[in-house]
């Protein structure tokens, strides 16, 4: 099944996705646990990668914000 790949995707991004590409429903399964990481280079970071590290995790752990 070479080219063949699965993943989950949330609700938001379903009409953004390539043609070619099927998006079907899953229900009844465990709730989704997302992970978010992020990589620099080596060495002291400048203040807009740590700006932006900053937001990335408020976004992350903002429990208000809409599915």
């Amino acid at each position: 099944m070479a080219g063949c790949g699965l993943t989950t995707v949330p609700a938001a991004l379903t009409d953004a996705v390539p043609e070619g590409v099927a998006i079907r429903p899953v229900r009844g399964g465990a709730q989704e646990q997302r992970r978010l990481l992020l990589a620099r280079f080596p060495g002291q970071p400048r203040d807009a990668v740590l700006l932006g590290a900053e937001a990335l995790r408020s976004a992350a752990l903002d429990t208000d914000a809409p599915p």
